[in-house]
């Protein structure tokens, strides 16, 4: 595809645009129709640009380690993530990393021109490949209401064609100054706690969600202006978002469903969104069922029945003819089926212990081990969280330096899965290796070593066996050392391994060097 060139060219994708521009959250006739049932999703605005600015990468302010990075994650699903394309996954985690970047780093967001000469801010540029637009759309919008961590997102979706293909998601304008933006974080951060306080963590997994439902419904309200009044498509309360939600207590059915995916999944409940045409509402899991839930008509003032935890036939049965709970075609393989509406009697079911995760330091990094009183036990390391396919079966080592972030949980069939238990775990960058080592000296070994990383400091340990049964160890912060107190004709293995604290002041190690080998004959 060429590049945009021409006013010709410009004139159709203006043309493109205002026929992409969102019609509102529902329309007049719509409006009519549901009076008694609210809605209120934007769908995606595709916006054309022709030229960006991208900001100077500045140094962070904020650690954007993978602890962090886990403290926000955990609000998000990535339920849908683990049904695409290995394509669309690729843009889904570039999209993820974007947006991390503006989350976690002070990086003002970039600046888009777009073809009618209007700005634009978004994420950094994000390359598309040959997918096609309508692909875009739908792992954006699968990425939007999956994470809504991401508070400063907008319903743009800033896109160009040609041989820089790229998109971007359009970020409000109150967000894009890298500073305002980090202080409104640590408010949205502060009200998350808030909320999360007032959840009820004791008893059964079905309690803990209905408390998370009450604390919703008290807390928020359905907008005014969207209930009794036309549609406001610049969205200047932040609806689309659950920012607006938090700072107002008020906001339209992205709200609810934002809010609901973030503090479900903050405990352990899956929780993914839906959308129709229209409207937002959500699943959630408990063992191997899945239930439909709508917060939004739960929640409204003059509603004659129950949207919690219902079939999807229930659902559908209080529907206008505008289809407010059939879901957009491109998610339509993708979301889950509530086939039944869930019964008291289910309380019953008992919620199984959380299992232990056991870290024991080997020479090659680090070794996981699982233990829970019943049940198999399916554990996630790291952004991998499709638990499903990784069941834990007998140990897991890791050898790669980084920080892993470990969850675990137990199920049976018949029983409520447990709350998860998250292990963090460091293993230090860099590989050993011993330089020299020599017996110039009578019951003395002196060897050499470096760590091809940054490290606080080595530790040295020697046995007299490869299998170091008696081994002894010690640390020091100097490249060289020596090791005294040995026999004349003795061997003696040694092995070096590189070493950082973490700020409790806990060690974490690099892997150990290969072995060497040496006979004491002084």
């Amino acid at each position: 595809m060429k590049k945009i060139a021409n006013k010709s060219v410009l004139a159709l994708l203006l043309a493109l645009i205002l026929l992409l521009q969102p019609q509102g959250m529902v329309s007049a006739d719509q409006k009519n129709l549901q009076s008694e049932m609210p809605g209120g999703i934007i769908s995606a605005r595709m916006k054309y640009a022709v030229t960006s600015e991208e900001p100077e990468r500045r140094a962070s302010v904020r650690s954007n380690g993978s602890q962090e990075n886990y403290d926000w994650d955990c609000y998000g699903s990535d339920y849908y993530f683990t049904k695409l394309s290995k394509q669309e996954q690729t843009l889904y985690l570039q999209m993820d990393a974007a947006c991390k970047e503006l989350l976690t780093q002070s990086v003002d967001a970039a600046k888009y021109t777009m073809g009618d000469g209007s700005v634009e801010y978004a994420t950094k540029k994000i390359p598309i490949g040959n997918l096609s637009t309508d692909t875009i759309k739908k792992v954006r919008d699968l990425f939007y209401y999956s994470n809504p961590q991401y508070f400063f997102l907008n319903p743009a979706l800033v896109y160009a064609s040609g041989q820089t293909a790229y998109t971007a998601l359009g970020v409000y304008p109150k967000f894009a100054d890298a500073s305002k933006r980090q202080a409104e974080t640590q408010v949205v951060k502060q009200c998350l706690e808030e909320y999360k306080a007032g959840v009820q963590v004791s008893g059964s997994q079905a309690a803990m969600d209905q408390s998370i439902r009450d604390l919703i419904c008290t807390k928020l309200k359905y907008h005014p202006a969207y209930k009794n009044a036309d549609p406001i498509a610049s969205d200047p309360d932040y609806t689309q978002t659950i920012y607006g939600a938090l700072m107002s207590g008020q906001t339209i059915c992205a709200g609810y469903t934002k809010l609901y995916v973030l503090l479900c999944n903050a405990f352990g409940i899956e929780c993914v969104p839906a959308i129709s045409k229209t409207h937002g509402w959500n699943y959630v899991r408990y063992g191997q069922t899945w239930y439909a839930v709508d917060l939004t008509w739960d929640d409204a003032d003059d509603a004659t029945k129950s949207y919690f935890r219902v079939s999807d036939s229930e659902l559908k049965s209080a529907d206008t003819s505008s289809g407010d709970h059939t879901v957009v075609p491109q998610w339509q393989a993708l979301v889950p089926t509530a086939t039944d509406s869930y019964h008291t009697k289910q309380d019953e079911q008992s919620l199984l212990t959380a299992p232990q995760i056991m870290i024991k330091d080997t020479p090659k990094g680090v070794k996981l081990t699982f233990d829970a009183p019943d049940g198999d036990i399916y554990y996630a390391i790291g952004t991998d969280v499709n638990l499903s396919e990784r069941q834990a079966v007998g140990s897991v080592s890791l050898t790669s330096g980084g920080m892993y972030v470990v969850t675990a949980k137990a199920v049976r069939e018949g029983c409520l899965d447990s709350k998860y238990t998250v292990a963090v775990v460091q293993i230090a960058e860099g590989d050993a290796t011993i330089s020299t080592i020599v017996n110039r000296s009578k019951n003395k070994i002196r060897l050499s070593y470096q760590v091809s990383q940054l490290c606080e400091g080595y530790e040295i340990c020697y046995a007299s066996d490869r299998k170091f049964t008696d081994a002894k160890t010690k640390k020091l912060t100097a490249k060289s050392a020596v090791i005294k107190g040995l026999k004349k004709n003795e061997i003696c293995f040694v092995r070096v391994r590189g070493y950082k604290t973490d700020a409790y002041g806990n060690y974490y190690y690099t892997p150990y060097s290969v072995v060497k080998r040496i006979k004491v004959t002084k």
